[in-house]
């Protein structure tokens, strides 16, 4: 098990546009799937917060892959964490 090092804390206006984002559905799934990972592990007063194995089990992905989702928003922001790297 992971030791939750990455702190997630989406701003009001974060949490709205990735709020929209998953409502819209009109995105690539891992962009879609990055979103929720970041929507429930929100550690904001009104996030979820959502364990590793919450998420995990919610989504069907590893601790791994939230870790890296969580590791990415906290050190490089909002778009970095949803969007494809480029090769």
């Amino acid at each position: 098990m992971i030791q939750k090092k990455y702190v997630v804390i989406l701003s009001q206006a974060e949490q709205e546009m990735l709020e929209q984002l998953v409502k819209s559905g009109n995105a690539p799934a891992r962009k879609l799937l990055r979103a929720w990972i970041l929507l429930k592990s929100n550690a904001s007063e009104d996030g979820p917060n959502w364990s590793y194995e919450q998420i995990c089990q919610a989504y069907n992905v590893s601790e791994v892959t939230v870790y890296q989702v969580q590791k990415s928003y906290v050190e490089h922001g909002l778009e970095k964490a949803i969007n494809r790297k480029k090769p």
